[in-house]
């Protein structure tokens, strides 16, 4: 009963240690934090990379703490070269990279997305750190030690510090010194603003150039165009702050207007139907069935007016051929513009042809090679028929 105890005392052990994160994951946490970070700051322009806290010019130093007692930490510095150290130990995660105690509260902690965040104080003691909370620290003295960027979680289980659980950590870091840096730079005002004025501008230039209908008729005026770009003046000064409007859309207007108008793809269609058909694919299939379908069509009337003498089959005959050579002469002349004659298509279209060419042949040598043979069959069964045919042949 003893061994029994130990044995599941060492598996509760074991188990609660693989619950633990480790060091490889830590690491591979903290370099995935830094590279969805630079991804977005990617977007922006690169003299500006200066406005936002977290990035650096050179690389970083990472060190990850893990307590097996409460929490774990990444702690990120600016440096010359990239490198990693890790350090486990039993106190709980603030203390072990604070020191002091968790008396007391953080000052000026404010919360985006549900995380705390400490930026630009001097505390003395540990920040606290509830169970499973996040608290970022940027900027911050602590026990008269500056750090850079510090991510604490109340929790030190693996998948809190996963790969995507950086990733969702990296857009909430981004997105705080995202704002920092909006209000204190003007060049990222603008960029932030761009995708959203561009579409707009785009809007008016593209009424523009189709304002003069080819009937003469004007469908957008140049009071109207000056309106449009006025409100977009406006828009970029009220919601994006940005201070001169004015020169900043009258830029931007410039350089799309000398973008020239892209030519539009010509609408792909069938027997006057659009489709979707950007390999030509379809209208092959199409073209190749279709003297396939006039063929099966003529065996079956042919059949139908051999078993059923009618006058009425000659002439419904040409109704459903008539039809599908119309068709079949609009998919000639209509081919689509991107269409090639020398392609592997064609060589599809002349393959599918060429059989049925063979089929034609095959079937007329069958009916030939039967003919002959039930002629056969019948002249064997019949020698009255046969002597008779050779006392004519004899007579002068």
């Amino acid at each position: 009963m003893f061994v029994g105890a130990c044995i599941i005392l060492g598996y509760l052990v074991v188990l609660q240690q693989g619950r633990f994160v480790s060091n490889e994951t830590m690491e591979k946490y903290a370099k995935t934090l830094i590279s969805d970070y630079n991804q977005d700051l990617g977007f922006f322009l690169k003299p500006t990379y200066s406005y936002f806290w977290f990035y650096s010019n050179s690389s970083y130093d990472v060190r990850t703490l893990t307590s097996s007692s409460h929490g774990a930490a990444v702690w990120i510095q600016q440096a010359n070269s990239l490198s990693f150290e890790h350090a486990d130990f039993a106190l709980r995660v603030e203390v072990g990279l604070f020191g002091g105690s968790v008396s007391g509260h953080p000052a000026a902690v404010t919360v985006n997305g549900g995380v705390m965040f400490f930026s630009y104080n001097s505390v003395s003691g540990a920040i606290p750190l509830v169970d499973n909370g996040t608290l970022i620290v940027e900027d911050s003295q602590v026990n008269s030690v500056n750090y850079h960027f510090v991510i604490l979680k109340g929790s030190n289980e693996t998948s809190d510090w996963s790969v995507d659980a950086a990733k969702n950590d990296s857009k909430i870091v981004f997105e705080n010194d995202l704002i920092n840096a909006l209000s204190r730079s003007e060049e990222v005002r603008e960029r932030y603003a761009e995708p959203e004025l561009n579409t707009r501008l785009q809007a008016v230039i593209s009424r523009w150039r189709s304002a003069l209908q080819s009937n003469g008729t004007v469908t957008y005026t140049r009071i109207q165009k000056d309106y449009d770009i006025k409100q977009i003046e406006e828009l970029a000064k009220t919601e994006f702050g940005i201070t001169n409007s004015s020169d900043f859309i009258n830029s931007a207007l410039a350089y799309l207007e000398a973008i020239p108008a892209p030519i539009p793809t010509p609408t792909k269609s069938i027997f006057g139907h659009a489709v979707n058909d950007p390999d030509n694919w379809l209208y092959v299939g199409l073209l190749g069935s279709f003297p396939v379908l006039m063929y099966l069509t003529y065996l079956t009337f042919d059949y139908l007016r051999n078993k059923y003498p009618s006058k009425a089959f000659k002439y419904l005959l040409g109704i459903p051929l008539a039809v599908l050579g119309v068709g079949f002469s609009d998919l000639i002349y209509g081919y689509p513009y991107d269409y090639s004659i020398v392609s592997w298509q064609s060589f599809a279209i002349v393959l599918i042809w060429s059989g049925i060419f063979w089929i034609y042949l095959l079937k007329k040598r069958l009916s030939f090679w039967f003919a002959k043979k039930k002629n056969g069959e019948n002249t064997k069964n019949n020698p009255n028929q046969k002597t008779k045919k050779t006392i004519e042949s004899k007579k002068p």
